[in-house]
């Protein structure tokens, strides 16, 4: 099968829950957002299972318990609707040790590689992340999205540059303010580092600028409202008057940042303050020429536009999959047809082992009967016996002597044998028409007989 492409039953999904549960890669999994751990956790995964799938009880199914964070609540099914799984190998930093089947992370998304499985709610205390027979994009962890699905080329390559502007080394996993975090003062309410944009310095409340975040309900989350109030603290004419001041690259980061919190709760970009954008495309001209590099480091056939080479690179790993997935049915019918007639053969030479058993048999206890070593009354006692152990009884009837049956040839005055075989003979004779079975008659002769 190609290096491009998986299927997911190479994936076992018995072995990705215990991978999990042992902790192979030593962090909680988180639940991002578009791919993109850089957005913040929308929640985090508590427990795998394997369980029957949602859209077909025969096909067994991966299914991830979430905990969701405040922003997974704010987006999942208003904004997202769906999850995408990454699957691969972790090769261990410090031991070197490589663990397949291990889940790097759980994806919201809109536009899933893998399609039919069930939509994602709040109300759900299971998310069906993955099913047995699905196909696996193995750069799906490194490319993170489809070229072909999404038209804006800013989402496209939005995976390519990291964001860095909210210190992400700072960022708290489960979205809850801890008890010894320094906090901020903004107009008599208390905010810690993660309700602003830019924060140099974590440590230091007086360094943080651009809260995005507010209390709703009793709740801190992000809302429109402050991200508005951010925005217009970097346009030229500043929030009330006063415009934030931020290093220049810091800025622009900033910028990009904002851009993509509006997105993220589902605001269109026609409706995003437009001076925000100045950075992102700005950013759009080095993606492009990343993308292009990296497209060349694997390979792929680069035309003036890098998107649409992308995408036809993958139309055409995709047709790669559909021959593949012929091929292997086609083998898997000549597999089983094969196995069938194998089974057949099998059979027909047992019956053939066994007619030609019947047959030695037959000639052999015919012959000892011409001989007259056994009676032909009893053939069938002598049948079973053979049939224990053919062996045996062979050697038994070829060293013993010719059987007088005294009932039709002869008389109790018949001579009495002289010689030591002759008397073995006879005695033998004697304890099998008694119904001493063969071995032990053989043995009573021997050491009876001397």
């Amino acid at each position: 099968m190609s290096e491009n492409v998986r299927l997911a039953e190479k994936h076992s999904l018995t072995q990705i829950v215990e991978n999990f549960r042992s902790k192979v890669r030593g962090i909680d999994i988180a639940i991002d957002i578009a791919h993109d751990p850089d957005r913040g956790a929308a929640g985090w995964i508590r427990d795998l299972k394997v369980a029957p799938s949602s859209s077909d009880p025969n096909r067994l199914a991966l299914w991830a318990k979430p905990e969701w964070t405040d922003l997974g609540k704010q987006v999942v099914g208003s904004v997202y609707r769906y999850v995408s799984a990454e699957i691969g190998r972790h090769v261990d930093p410090e031991t070197g040790k490589a663990t397949d089947n291990v889940l790097f992370a759980v994806s919201l998304t809109n536009r899933p590689y893998v399609k039919g499985l069930k939509p994602v709610s709040l109300d759900d205390e299971w998310i069906e992340v993955l099913r047995e027979g699905d196909y696996i994009h193995p750069e799906y962890g490194e490319i993170r999205i489809r070229a072909s699905e999404v038209p804006i080329l800013r989402r496209i390559l939005s995976w390519v540059l990291r964001k860095s502007t909210v210190a992400d080394e700072h960022e708290y996993e489960h979205g809850e303010a801890q008890m010894a975090e320094p906090m901020r003062t903004d107009d008599g309410v208390q905010y810690p580092a993660r309700a602003y944009l830019y924060v140099p310095d974590p440590t230091k409340p007086s360094t943080w600028k651009l809260r995005i975040m507010e209390y709703v309900n009793g709740k801190l989350m992000i809302t429109r409202a402050q991200l508005g109030r951010a925005a217009a603290a970097l346009s030229p004419g500043g929030f009330r008057g006063r415009r934030v001041e931020l290093p220049p690259e810091e800025e622009k980061k900033v910028k990009r940042k904002l851009v993509e919190l509006y997105r993220q709760l589902g605001v269109p970009d026609e409706e995003i303050p437009q001076h925000l954008f100045e950075a992102e495309e700005e950013r759009e001209e080095v993606s492009v020429k990343t993308l292009q590099t990296l497209l060349k480091e694997k390979g792929i056939p680069v035309g003036e536009d890098a998107v649409q080479s992308l995408e036809r690179w993958m139309e055409g790993q995709e047709q790669v999959i559909r021959a593949l997935q012929e091929s292997l049915n086609e083998a898997e019918a000549q597999a089983k047809e094969l196995s069938e007639k194998a089974k057949a053969l099998e059979a027909r030479v047992a019956e053939l082992e066994k007619a030609l058993a019947e047959k030695e048999r037959e000639t052999f206890l015919a012959e000892m009967v011409r001989q007259a070593k056994i009676a032909p009354a009893d053939l069938e006692k002598w049948r079973k016996r053979y049939d224990e152990n053919p062996n045996l009884v062979r050697e038994i009837l070829l060293e013993a002597k010719p059987v007088v049956d005294l009932g039709t040839e002869g008389s109790d005055s018949a001579q009495e044998p002289d010689t030591l075989e002759e008397r073995r003979a006879t005695k033998l004779a004697e304890l099998l028409k008694e119904g001493v079975p063969p071995e032990e008659a053989y043995v009573r002769v021997m050491r009876e007989i001397q």
